[in-house]
């Protein structure tokens, strides 16, 4: 009788100790795990904190770049010239272990993809064509065929018109609906270039030809063009203006022929002999401007192991006061 009460009570209390050693065991896993989800967090933390920093560090950039067009404007209000913005162009702010580094570009050089459309009956976006000629002309410039250019221009139309009537070779709603990831068109203005991606027909080889001559300005006027800021490397950008007449050999050697101190009226810039078989209509005369409105900021912050990258549209106001328009963290198109 006694053996067996022995043998009971040793059974029971090993399995009282197995069941305390488990209980150790889910313990222990659960502590670990807290610390390992705890140690995440604050690692997660401390890299927000430095990301944070890195955007306050290239945010500050644009009060300081801000400063720059205020100075440009104080002293010529009427003329921006391409000596000026080369003195503003490329700078660099060292901080505590890093430095920021900036480039002020003319944000008005290039084709506004949103003036493929104007603003007519209150507040819809219908198809304006001289700005779809223009980009046609553009792309064609660039090396995209012919009819590649118009599909990619109707579809851009489509995109950001208010109807839902395709063009030719264009696609709306109907059309990216039956996608297998089915979306809708924007209907609106663009807001930044990268938004193309979504069009049909935008393939990374033709996004790659045309990042550097395009952009989405606040409104869908036609881009307007600052002569006397406009690069060599941007002549297509005349050839746009003005149509496939004009040769880009000849629209380099326009800007070749610029005087030193620019130009002092735009009447002064077509009495150019080498335009005189492409004159302009009413609204690319309208275009052409001397001053810049429209400043692009790209910034690279480099400190300690954080890199970050942003692009910032900047518009100086005719009161000299400058305006934030859009603001990109990330590397550009």
């Amino acid at each position: 009788m006694i053996w067996r009460q022995k043998v009971t009570y040793d059974r029971e209390s090993g399995a009282a100790l197995l069941t305390v050693l488990l209980l150790v065991a889910i313990i222990s896993a659960l502590v670990v795990g807290m610390l390992d989800q705890l140690r995440f967090n604050v690692r997660r933390a401390g890299t927000l904190e430095k990301q944070q920093q890195a955007e306050w560090y290239a945010v500050g950039l644009e009060e300081y770049a801000g400063g720059m067009m205020k100075s440009l404007h104080k002293l010529s209000a009427d003329k921006t010239t391409r000596r000026q913005l080369d003195r503003v162009a490329a700078f660099s702010v060292p901080i505590e272990d890093g430095v920021i580094r900036g480039q002020v570009t003319d944000g008005g050089n290039c084709f506004n993809l949103n003036s493929v459309v104007e603003r007519r009956d209150g507040n819809r976006y219908l198809m304006r064509e001289s700005g779809r000629e223009q980009y046609v002309t553009l792309l064609k410039t660039l090396g995209i065929p012919g009819g590649d250019a118009v599909i990619l221009a109707n579809r851009l139309v489509d995109w950001v018109d208010s109807d839902s009537a395709p063009m030719t070779w264009g696609a709306e709603d109907y059309h990216y609906m039956g996608l297998q990831n089915p979306y809708r068109t924007a209907n609106t203005l663009l807001a930044n270039v990268s938004e193309l991606r979504q069009i049909e027909g935008y393939t990374p080889e033709v996004l790659y030809l045309i990042r550097d001559y395009v952009c989405t300005l606040p409104t869908p006027e036609l881009s307007p063009i600052n002569i006397n800021t406009l690069k060599r490397e941007q002549a297509p950008l005349l050839v746009m203006l003005l149509g496939e007449k004009l040769l880009l050999q000849k629209a380099e050697q326009v800007i070749d022929n610029r005087p030193d101190g620019g130009y002092d009226s735009p009447q002064a810039f077509w009495a150019d002999r080498l335009l005189a078989d492409t004159p302009p209509t009413v609204d690319v005369q309208d275009q052409v401007v001397l001053a810049t409105r429209y400043f692009e900021l790209t910034a690279d912050v480099s400190w300690q192991d954080r890199y970050l990258a942003m692009t910032s549209l900047l518009e100086l106001e005719n009161t000299g006061d400058v305006r934030l328009v859009s603001r990109q963290f990330g590397e550009k198109l």
